[in-house]
């Protein structure tokens, strides 16, 4: 884009010294010519004016290049209003001191060939192939600026984006232009900052043109329905525009889902990924994600699709070395996560484009495994200690205490409930095995399952009730198991009721 600008800014110097002193008609017919033959375009140029007092200068307006001649595709170049001043002795020398455009619009067309062409620099305007060296220009300087990158594919809107700041520097035909800029991105809404080199411009192939740099990037994550934090990212880049490749880290220390809970989580993240310029798409080839102490592994791609407005995100994330309380204070409303323990598992992770709320087009499904879990709500970590001594035969022992659990399972989340299959959790002479569901927002909870325990049931508490208890014992041991109970939960997160189902345990199922 930054050479594209400095290209029209080089012919349009170039097309006044060579013909300065001609009659403003013929001026601009010079630049006409010069202009189609260097970008391969069909050029208008509604007036051109050029003055030598008190120093050399060049000024225009209405200038609209159509690539190729195409009127099926906005105008590869558009200027408003331009400006060249150049001092005597860079006059003669060919350089210019500094060029303004102003209202400059450019449209990037898609790549019409598959292969990759050779990335020249093009031939010269054919009017200026006598002239020994490439004119140079010092600075130049474009406000009011919109770039517009077509899509390849007809039915997805092009990629738009606002330029507040565009300035060149050593700016010529036959190579790069170093660059700064900022522009506005509008999802997540922020500013991201350039710096780099440009070009140069591809004749042929505009999509194709090279640049490469480096890039800051602040966002206010709340402006996407359903999250918040303050996001800042910075990186390096390199390629082409419909291919660039990046690589750098972002950090929001204060990321969060609104809608289930405010409080926060720090997130960073390393990542490379692959932009395709052309329609924003971006593949994410490596991610290191750490949540709070968690670090995750993602790849994935996040895409525009016909669904709806925004983007389609698909990615795969590994646990390598994670705690389930990181993910839970981002799902669990109240402060503190109701569970504790560390985490391995994968999952696919869906976001669905379109205006909802993230929460509620949210898809997940994967595997989990949780090591040394704890409740930490004490009513339920009771239960589970009563449960460790009631299935070692040792009820009331309270050197059975803060049991830990082992947890497996399958789950799968949508439309805010999260199914799990099949949960199974062991603490010390006790297997669970529960299957359920539980609501992220309304926090209800329905599981059924059956408790197995080592120790007959006539060891599960003391006194008078274990020798009234013991001719059932065979009643109960089944499976293989000293005590087999059909048990259910049922209730909210915070009030959660147990019970025991006695016609399930009595049957067997």
């Amino acid at each position: 884009m930054a050479v594209a600008v400095a290209t029209v800014a080089v012919g349009l110097t170039v097309a006044a010294v060579v013909v300065v002193r001609r009659a403003e008609p013929e001026l601009r017919a010079a630049i006409v010519r010069g202009l189609e033959a260097r970008f391969d375009s069909e050029v208008q140029l509604d007036g051109v004016e050029v003055s030598l007092w008190p120093s050399p200068r060049l000024a225009g307006h209405g200038l609209v290049l159509r690539y190729q001649g195409r009127t099926d595709i906005p105008p590869v170049i558009a200027v408003r209003q331009f400006a060249g001043t150049a001092g005597f002795r860079g006059f003669f020398a060919r350089r210019i001191e500094e060029v303004t455009l102003d209202g400059l619009e450019i449209t990037i067309p898609p790549r019409r060939r598959e292969e990759m062409p050779h990335l020249g620099g093009g031939g010269a305007p054919a009017d200026l192939e006598d002239d020994s060296a490439p004119p140079v220009i010092g600075r130049l300087v474009a406000a009011n600026t919109r770039l517009t990158v077509l899509s390849r594919d007809p039915g997805k809107k092009p990629r738009v984006f606002d330029i507040h700041t565009l300035e060149l520097t050593d700016v010529r035909l036959d190579g790069p232009a170093d660059f700064t800029a900022a522009l506005t991105v509008p999802t997540p809404t922020g500013i991201v900052e350039g710096r780099g080199r440009f070009g140069p411009w591809q004749t042929d192939e505009p999509s194709l043109t090279p640049l490469d740099g480096a890039f800051t990037f602040n966002a206010d994550l709340a402006t996407i329905t359903g999250i918040a934090g303050t996001l800042e990212s910075g990186g390096s880049f390199a390629g082409v525009i419909e291919r660039i490749t990046a690589t750098g880290s972002t950090r929001t220390p204060d990321f969060r889902l609104p809608t289930l809970t405010n409080t926060p989580v720090p997130l960073e993240t390393a990542f490379d990924a692959v932009v395709d310029g052309t329609n924003g798409d971006v593949y994410l080839t490596r991610v290191g994600a750490r949540l709070g102490g968690s670090a995750f592994e993602v790849t994935g791609a996040i895409v525009r699709t016909a669904e709806g407005p925004g983007r389609h995100l698909t990615v795969d994330v590994t646990a390598t070395s994670a705690r389930i309380d990181d993910v839970l204070r981002l799902l669990v409303d109240g402060g503190r996560p109701p569970l504790t323990g560390m985490m391995a598992g994968k999952a696919r992770l869906d976001i669905a484009p379109g205006e909802a709320d993230l929460v509620d087009k949210l898809w997940i499904d994967g595997t989990f495994t949780l090591r040394e879990a704890r409740f930490q709500s004490p009513a339920l970590q009771a239960k589970i200690d009563e449960l460790s001594q009631r299935a070692q035969g040792r009820p009331g022992d309270e050197a059975v205490d803060d049991a830990v659990s082992n947890m497996t399972g399958r789950f799968a989340l949508k439309d805010n409930v999260l199914t799990l299959p099949l949960l199974t959790f062991g603490v010390r002479g006790a297997a669970v095995q529960m299957a359920g569901t539980y609501g992220l927002r309304s926090e209800q909870i329905a599981f059924r399952g059956d408790v197995r325990l080592d120790a007959p049931v006539s060891r599960l508490t003391t006194g008078v009730r274990s020798w009234l208890l013991k001719p059932f014992d065979p009643l109960f041991r089944k499976h293989g198991a000293g005590t087999r109970v059909a048990i259910r939960v049922d209730g909210t997160r915070r009030d959660p009721k147990f019970g025991i189902e006695l016609g399930r345990t009595l049957r067997g199922r």
